[in-house]
C-alpha cells in the first residue's frame, strides 16, 4: 500500500507522463469516434447532488429513494453486488418495475449500477464476472433503455503489483469491453488507493489501452488526495472520461492506512471541487458514497447520514452558483 511520501513521487510521475499520454489519446480518437455512447446528461441542470445507496444497505432501495428524495438528493446509485437488496442474481422484474416506477416519481435520476468485479479473478470467477457484468447491465437498460445508467466498478489488485498486472487486467477489461459494446450500456472504472489501478495515469491507460467508447471512468478526488494529487492534476485529464462522480472524505492513519470519512469530516473544500468541475463544463452527477469503514458499523444510521452530507454538498454547490 503506497505511502504519503510514494504518493508525492507518484504525483511527480504523473506530471511527467501526460504529455504521453495526451498522445496515446490523440493515436485512438478515431477509435472513440466510431460507436455512439448514450449521453448521460439528458438533465441539463448542473451538477445534480446524490446519495448512493451503497450507503443504505439496510433500506429497501424504493423507499430509499423517496426518503433521498425528501431530503433534497436528486439522483442516486444501486449496488447490485451479492447480498444486497438489488443483487443482480434475485432482482425480480417486479421489484424493478416498481424502482424505475419510484425514480420517476420522485423525479430521480439513476447515476450509476454499482458492482464489485475483480479483474484478476481466475477460474470459475471469470466467466462469474462476466455474467455478473452482464445482469448489471440487464438492470441499466430496464431502467433506461434510450439512456442506460454506466456500471461502475473498482477493479481490485495490488498498487505494488500494477505494472506486472495491467497487462493483464486490460486483456481482461476488452473482453468486458465487448460484452457492453453489444449490449450498449457504458462501463465505469474506478481508480482505488488500495488498488493496481490507483493514480489518474493508470487510469488514462487502462481507457487508451482498452480502446472501446464504452469505457469511462468514475471520478473519486479522495483517493487522489490521500496520495498528495491536487484536484486540478488529478481531474484534468480524467474529467473528458468521466462518466460519474463520488464524493467522500480521507486521511491516512499513523500506520499509512487509509481512513475515509463522510463528505465535510475531512480536508477536501467541496466548493473547490464543485468549482474546478463547473470551470471544466462537466455537467453530470455529484454522488455521496459512504465508505463500508462506516457503513458497517453496528450504529451506522443512513437516513441520518444522508441528512448531514446533503448541506455540505448543497453549500458547495451555491457557492459555486453564486460566484
Amino acid at each position: 500500500m503506497p505511502s504519503p511520501s510514494c504518493g508525492l513521487h507518484q504525483r511527480r510521475q504523473f506530471l511527467a507522463a501526460t504529455a504521453a499520454s495526451a498522445l496515446v489519446f490523440a493515436g485512438n480518437s478515431s477509435v472513440f469516434s466510431q460507436e455512439t455512447v448514450p449521453d448521460q446528461s439528458d438533465d441539463p441542470s448542473p451538477l445534480r447532488l446524490g446519495f448512493s445507496l451503497y450507503g443504505m444497505k439496510s433500506l429497501d432501495p424504493v423507499a430509499a429513494v423517496k426518503e433521498l428524495r425528501e431530503i433534497g438528493y436528486e439522483t442516486t446509485e444501486l449496488p447490485v453486488m451479492t447480498g444486497w437488496p438489488a443483487d443482480s442474481s434475485t432482482l425480480s422484474k417486479e421489484k424493478l418495475r416498481e424502482l424505475k416506477s419510484a425514480l420517476a416519481d420522485q423525479k430521480m435520476v439513476m447515476s450509476a449500477i454499482m458492482e464489485n468485479l475483480l479483474l484478476l479473478s481466475e477460474g470459475d470467477a471469470v466467466q462469474k464476472n462476466l455474467d455478473r457484468l452482464k445482469a448489471a447491465a440487464e438492470i441499466s437498460l430496464a431502467l433506461s433503455e434510450t439512456n442506460p445508467p454506466p456500471i461502475e466498478t473498482v477493479l481490485g489488485g495490488s498498487p505494488m503489483r500494477w505494472e506486472t498486472d495491467r497487462q493483464k487486467m486490460v486483456e481482461r477489461l476488452r473482453t468486458w469491453a465487448e460484452l457492453l459494446a453489444e449490449m450498449k450500456v457504458p462501463l465505469a472504472i474506478k481508480a482505488h488507493y488500495s488498488n493496481a489501478m490507483h493514480r489518474p495515469i493508470d487510469v488514462l491507460w487502462m481507457i487508451a489501452k482498452t480502446n472501446s467508447p464504452w469505457i469511462k471512468t468514475v471520478y473519486d478526488y479522495s483517493h487522489f488526495q490521500l496520495q498528495g494529487f491536487s484536484i486540478d492534476e488529478s481531474l484534468t485529464d480524467l474529467l473528458p472520461h468521466t462518466a460519474m462522480v463520488h464524493v467522500k472524505d480521507g486521511k491516512l492513519t499513523e500506520a499509512g492506512r487509509p481512513e475515509f470519512l463522510l463528505p465535510g469530516d475531512g480536508m477536501i473544500g467541496y466548493a473547490d471541487l464543485l468549482g474546478h468541475l463547473a470551470r471544466k463544463h462537466y455537467q453530470g452527477d455529484i454522488v455521496v458514497e459512504v465508505t463500508g469503514q462506516l457503513h458497517s458499523k453496528p450504529d451506522y444510521d443512513p437516513l441520518a447520514t444522508a441528512r448531514k452530507c446533503f448541506p455540505v454538498l448543497q453549500t458547495a454547490r451555491d457557492a459555486v452558483k453564486a460566484s
